[in-house]
């Protein structure tokens, strides 16, 4: 009896220890789950309307939590979260960084307009509150458990020759179970914007490889990004954390500020710093960061730097809009967001202090001897289809000569704002270069170097290459009777699916005006405009393609039909014509192509 009690006691201290410990083992695998949010109640405040849900109990405890919805984020939408841990008292509202995506990873896939929080870190959590200032039609939560996943041990930090930072791996914070969802696309590097992850500044350092781990989880699966947004993470203990997938010293275009981000590097701080400033380790660490990653890519550390928006719904410019930043900025700087925060973005002086003039001259090292280079492309801003698009530069060092037997890559811009490769070639004397393409579309192109052991990487300016289309028609009969058939038959390659037959008639007091805009479609290429016309007189005619946004327009010669009784019908075809690349015509109604001659 004395033996066993002593047992007894073991095995119930030992259920009440396997009782107490967490809702999954240090073993597990993360793990994404969602819950449809209910439709919230209206709160009112005096004059002040909040729709508030009700206290939620998710599926199983989660570590990171935050929302989308049907229909993008606007200035109305202010949406906060709470959660309750270990069924202990509600933490205080936390307000969440809101954004609109119009697709997966900013133009991966078919585009969906939609509304999208940042994720926000619980620890370990089992309830959550949500409220916003309008209603979020088609809400729904979605949650990550990540504590569990990242294996027990410290930080694995890279090794790096100075300047380069250490900083913790992919495979430190677990981004194995966080893998992208294709390959890396790559832009340049001329600025550095600064984020915050917009959690709660609790966690520890150990949590801190999970909470990256768990923003990475949400961006990929319930944004429908490829991989993490930012570049780069810091969090408040002064860690830096390799971030989106393709090297810490490639031009990897991230999602981070939608407009910039094919020009840019993003570095997201890990936590909330709207009223609490961020920690002087981590204001270092930023600091020796951009000092490395900028001059590699060719950009000093100091100044300004222009660039131009791509656009998109949170962008607070325009696309194709020129605009100016400090070479450090803050995400509000170009984006319609509070991040990083008031208090962090008040420290951007002090970071830029920091940070000082680094200037990417030549010999200057980044940790294996390489000197920095500059790249000058220039494109043809119009080409006649099918005519190839010949791109021809120069690739030299900083403050030295061209650099031959070298590979550059001319690269197209996607949708999302990436560049891809398309054509490979290699410099020749004096560092000249040479290549084409066959675009059939609107592109917008530029030279890329991707650097060597010797050389760091350089691009030239972005620039837009216009595609005018190749018309060619069969004019009709000269002369047809009233209501008789006019018939043009014609091609026009690239395909496109509308063209258009402008009809203008000469009056007798020599006025002119449009009285007919007869649209066609083209089939594979090919179109029939067909029209009739019952008053008799002189009629200018001409086939034109009106231009979208993928090609320009085209505007084909003028010809003239006369419509007078005792005209024929359909006559024998005149020989078919093509037009060339003609500037735009003068407005319907001036004077344009060639007068009419007299006819018997």
């Amino acid at each position: 009896m004395s033996r066993t009690l002593p047992l007894l006691a073991a095995l119930i201290l030992a259920a009440l220890a396997l009782l107490a410990q967490p809702a999954f083992s240090a073993s597990s695998k993360p793990l994404d789950f969602e819950l449809t949010a209910p439709a919230p109640t209206v709160s009112a405040a005096g004059a002040h309307r909040e729709y508030v849900s009700p206290p939620l109990r998710a599926p199983r405890r989660f570590n990171v939590v935050g929302l989308r919805w049907r229909g993008g984020a606007s200035e109305h939408v202010h949406l906060r979260v709470r959660v309750k841990r270990n069924g202990g008292r509600w933490t205080r509202w936390r307000e969440l960084e809101t954004t609109s995506s119009e697709g997966p990873d900013q133009g991966r896939g078919e585009p969906v307009h939609r509304g999208i929080s940042g994720p926000a870190w619980a620890g370990h959590a089992d309830w959550v509150q949500y409220r916003s200032e309008r209603r979020l039609p088609g809400a729904k939560l979605h949650f990550v458990r990540t504590i569990g996943s990242v294996p027990a041990r410290q930080p694995r930090v890279r090794a790096a020759a100075e300047p380069q930072p250490g900083m913790v791996s992919r495979e430190g914070w677990g981004a194995q179970d966080c893998p992208p969802r294709s390959g890396p696309d790559y832009g340049e590097v001329r600025m550095a914007f600064v984020h915050h992850t917009v959690n709660l500044n609790d966690y520890s350092p150990e949590e801190a490889p999970a909470v990256v781990l768990g923003i990475c989880r949400f961006h990929r699966n319930s944004n429908g990004w490829n991989d993490i947004g930012y570049n780069f993470l810091v969090d408040k203990y002064g860690t830096i954390y390799e971030g989106r997938a393709g090297g810490v010293d490639q031009p990897i275009v991230g999602a981070q500020a939608q407009g910039f981000n094919s020009v840019s590097t993003g570095i997201a701080n890990v936590g909330t710093f709207e009223d609490v400033p961020q920690s002087n380790e981590a204001l270092d660490a930023m600091a020796r960061l951009i000092r490395w990653k900028l001059p590699i890519h060719g950009a000093p550390t100091a100044g300004t730097v222009t660039v131009t928006s791509a656009g998109g719904s949170s962008n607070r410019f325009g696309a194709g809009t020129p605009v100016t930043f400090e070479r450090i900025s803050g995400h509000r700087d170009g984006n319609n967001t509070a991040c990083p925060g008031s208090a962090l973005y008040a420290q951007l002086p002090e970071l830029r202090r920091r940070v000082g003039n680094q200037q990417p001259v030549a010999g200057t090292p980044d940790g294996v001897g390489q000197s920095a280079t500059r790249l000058a492309a220039t494109p043809p801003a119009i080409i006649a289809y099918p005519q190839p698009a010949r791109v021809s530069g120069n690739l030299s060092s900083f403050g030295g000569g061209g650099e031959a037997g070298l590979p550059v890559h001319l690269q197209r811009q996607g949708t999302n704002g990436s560049f891809k490769t398309i054509v490979r070639g290699t410099t020749g004397p004096g560092g000249s270069f040479a290549l084409q393409f066959n675009p059939s579309k609107r592109a917008v192109v530029r030279v890329r170097f991707p650097g060597d052991s010797a050389h760091g990487a350089s691009e030239s300016r972005p620039a837009p290459i216009n595609v005018r289309p190749l018309l060619s028609w069969t004019r009709p009969a000269a002369r047809v009777a009233p209501r008789g058939l006019i018939s043009v038959p014609g091609t026009i390659a690239p395909r496109k699916s509308i063209v258009r037959l402008i009809v203008v008639r000469r009056s007798g007091k020599g006025r002119k005006g449009v009285v007919l805009s007869v649209p066609a479609r083209a089939s594979s290429g090919k179109f029939k405009v067909r029209t009739r016309i019952r008053t008799p007189g002189l009629y200018r005619m001409r086939v034109i393609f009106p231009g979208d946004s993928k090609n320009l327009a085209i505007y084909g010669k003028w010809f003239f039909v006369r419509v007078a009784m005792g005209g024929g019908g359909t006559a024998a075809p005149a020989p078919a014509q093509e037009t060339t690349a003609p500037p735009p015509p003068p407005a319907e109604g001036d004077a344009g192509g060639t007068a009419p001659q007299k006819r018997r």
